[in-house]
Protein backbone atom coordinates (compact mmCIF):
# COMPACT_ATOMS: atom_id res chain seq x y z
CA UNK A 1 0.00 0.00 0.00
CA UNK A 2 1.29 3.44 -0.92
CA UNK A 3 2.08 5.47 2.18
CA UNK A 4 3.29 8.64 0.47
CA UNK A 5 1.16 11.79 0.69
CA UNK A 6 3.39 13.88 -1.59
CA UNK A 7 5.05 13.33 -4.93
CA UNK A 8 8.03 15.41 -5.97
CA UNK A 9 8.95 15.83 -9.62
CA UNK A 10 12.18 17.51 -10.61
CA UNK A 11 13.89 18.64 -13.76
CA UNK A 12 17.47 19.87 -14.03
CA UNK A 13 18.57 21.43 -17.31
CA UNK A 14 22.19 21.83 -18.38
CA UNK A 15 23.29 24.94 -20.29
CA UNK A 16 23.84 24.50 -24.03
CA UNK A 17 27.25 26.14 -23.54
CA UNK A 18 28.42 23.19 -21.40
CA UNK A 19 30.68 20.70 -23.17
CA UNK A 20 29.60 17.06 -23.27
CA UNK A 21 32.48 16.11 -20.95
CA UNK A 22 31.51 18.84 -18.46
CA UNK A 23 27.87 17.71 -18.66
CA UNK A 24 28.83 14.12 -17.78
CA UNK A 25 31.05 15.22 -14.89
CA UNK A 26 28.42 17.64 -13.55
CA UNK A 27 25.64 15.10 -13.96
CA UNK A 28 27.50 12.45 -11.95
CA UNK A 29 28.16 14.90 -9.08
CA UNK A 30 24.60 16.22 -9.27
CA UNK A 31 23.16 12.69 -9.14
CA UNK A 32 25.24 11.90 -6.04
CA UNK A 33 24.26 15.16 -4.32
CA UNK A 34 20.56 14.85 -5.17
CA UNK A 35 20.52 11.23 -4.04
CA UNK A 36 22.02 12.19 -0.68
CA UNK A 37 19.78 15.26 -0.20
CA UNK A 38 16.50 13.47 -0.97
CA UNK A 39 17.26 10.24 0.87
CA UNK A 40 18.56 12.14 3.94
CA UNK A 41 15.29 14.11 3.86
CA UNK A 42 13.29 10.88 4.09
CA UNK A 43 12.24 10.21 0.50
CA UNK A 44 10.49 6.84 0.33
CA UNK A 45 11.88 6.17 -3.14
CA UNK A 46 13.91 8.12 -5.68
CA UNK A 47 14.02 7.61 -9.45
CA UNK A 48 16.32 9.45 -11.86
CA UNK A 49 15.93 9.68 -15.65
CA UNK A 50 18.84 11.25 -17.57
CA UNK A 51 17.70 12.56 -20.96
CA UNK A 52 20.70 14.15 -22.68
CA UNK A 53 20.86 17.73 -21.40
CA UNK A 54 18.03 17.19 -18.86
CA UNK A 55 17.97 15.14 -15.68
CA UNK A 56 14.52 14.24 -14.35
CA UNK A 57 13.65 12.86 -10.93
CA UNK A 58 10.63 11.61 -9.06
CA UNK A 59 10.26 10.70 -5.41
CA UNK A 60 7.64 10.37 -2.71
CA UNK A 61 7.34 11.55 0.90
CA UNK A 62 5.05 10.40 3.70
CA UNK A 63 4.01 14.01 4.40
CA UNK A 64 3.60 17.27 2.51
CA UNK A 65 6.04 19.28 4.62
CA UNK A 66 6.79 22.71 3.14
CA UNK A 67 9.57 23.34 5.67
CA UNK A 68 11.25 20.11 4.54
CA UNK A 69 10.82 21.00 0.86
CA UNK A 70 12.30 24.45 1.47
CA UNK A 71 15.30 22.83 3.20
CA UNK A 72 15.71 20.51 0.20
CA UNK A 73 15.60 23.53 -2.15
CA UNK A 74 18.21 25.34 -0.02
CA UNK A 75 20.53 22.33 -0.10
CA UNK A 76 20.12 21.83 -3.86
CA UNK A 77 20.83 25.53 -4.51
CA UNK A 78 24.00 25.05 -2.46
CA UNK A 79 25.33 22.24 -4.66
CA UNK A 80 23.87 23.17 -8.06
CA UNK A 81 26.58 23.89 -10.66
CA UNK A 82 26.55 27.35 -12.27
CA UNK A 83 25.41 26.14 -15.69
CA UNK A 84 22.50 24.08 -14.38
CA UNK A 85 19.01 25.24 -13.47
CA UNK A 86 16.31 23.20 -11.83
CA UNK A 87 12.63 23.03 -11.02
CA UNK A 88 10.82 21.00 -8.39
CA UNK A 89 7.09 20.45 -8.15
CA UNK A 90 5.85 19.07 -4.83
CA UNK A 91 2.30 17.79 -5.28
CA UNK A 92 -0.05 16.91 -2.45
CA UNK A 93 -1.78 13.67 -3.41
CA UNK A 94 -5.12 14.98 -2.12
CA UNK A 95 -4.72 17.65 -4.85
CA UNK A 96 -5.25 20.57 -2.45
CA UNK A 97 -2.07 22.32 -3.51
CA UNK A 98 1.32 22.05 -5.10
CA UNK A 99 4.55 23.86 -4.35
CA UNK A 100 7.05 24.89 -7.04
CA UNK A 101 10.75 25.72 -6.67
CA UNK A 102 12.93 27.32 -9.33
CA UNK A 103 16.59 26.64 -8.54
CA UNK A 104 19.90 28.02 -9.70
CA UNK A 105 23.34 27.98 -8.10
CA UNK A 106 23.13 29.69 -4.72
CA UNK A 107 19.46 30.76 -4.93
CA UNK A 108 15.87 29.65 -5.38
CA UNK A 109 12.35 31.02 -5.72
CA UNK A 110 9.15 29.33 -4.62
CA UNK A 111 5.40 29.47 -4.98
CA UNK A 112 2.56 27.64 -3.23
CA UNK A 113 -0.47 27.17 -5.47
CA UNK A 114 -3.84 25.96 -4.25
CA UNK A 115 -5.85 23.74 -6.58
CA UNK A 116 -9.56 24.61 -6.50
CA UNK A 117 -12.05 21.73 -6.38
CA UNK A 118 -14.06 23.32 -9.22
CA UNK A 119 -12.76 24.73 -12.47
CA UNK A 120 -12.40 28.52 -12.56
CA UNK A 121 -15.35 30.30 -14.21
CA UNK A 122 -13.19 31.93 -16.92
CA UNK A 123 -12.10 28.60 -18.45
CA UNK A 124 -13.91 27.44 -21.59
CA UNK A 125 -16.43 24.66 -21.10
CA UNK A 126 -16.18 21.76 -23.56
CA UNK A 127 -19.31 19.62 -23.97
CA UNK A 128 -19.83 16.25 -25.57
CA UNK A 129 -22.48 15.91 -28.18
CA UNK A 130 -25.28 13.45 -27.31
CA UNK A 131 -24.02 10.64 -29.57
CA UNK A 132 -20.54 10.79 -27.99
CA UNK A 133 -21.67 10.25 -24.41
CA UNK A 134 -20.51 7.04 -22.76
Amino acid sequence: MDKTLSEVFGEFTYSQSMSYEDLLNNEQKLLENLDRIFLDAGAEYLDFTPLGDILKLQCGFETHDLDLFQEIARKIAGVLPGKVRGRLVCLQKNLNSFHIYWLTSGQWQEADIELPAKAPEHLPLHKLEDEKKI
